[in-house]
């Protein structure tokens, strides 16, 4: 599995095939709950270059800690007619219907899904920026 997303780097370089290429569990410290996940993506010109051993031309890393997760969208203050703050607002994607941080994070779409690399590529798309606007590229085999 992959996923589609056009990127045109400063240089010129275009990626368009996105791989999850490690998901890493970590711990630090000795008490709390301090362990979390990174996930590492590889960007691609496209998909067939990428099976034939291509280069990757674009890479990322996301942490999600176990604890609670990282948004990392923005925020705008709502306000009233008063001018007063009456809330906030996410500014990218409404989030799925009783969403929870810390059960939605990384470390939670992989506990529930068949394979881990499925359940990031979801966490992928709902909650990083670059990624809200990817559709997935199933690859057989994967």
């Amino acid at each position: 599995m992959g996923l589609n997303l056009n990127y045109t780097k400063a240089d010129g370089q275009q990626a368009d095939y996105w791989k999850i290429s490690r998901v890493e569990n970590w711990f630090q410290g000795t008490t709390g709950p301090q362990y979390g996940s990174n996930v590492n993506t590889l960007g691609f010109t496209n998909e067939t270059y990428r099976d034939q051993g291509a280069p990757s031309v674009d890479g990322n890393m996301y942490e999600c800690p176990y604890s609670g997760a990282r948004d990392y969208y923005d925020y705008a203050d709502l306000t009233g007619v008063s001018g007063e703050v009456t809330g906030s607002q996410r500014l990218g994607p409404a989030l799925p219907a009783n969403w929870d941080w810390a059960e939605n994070g990384v470390s939670g779409w992989m506990q529930r899904s068949d394979d881990i690399r499925s359940g990031a590529y979801v966490w992928l798309k709902t909650c990083v920026p670059f990624f809200s606007g990817a559709t997935d590229a199933l690859t057989e085999g994967e």
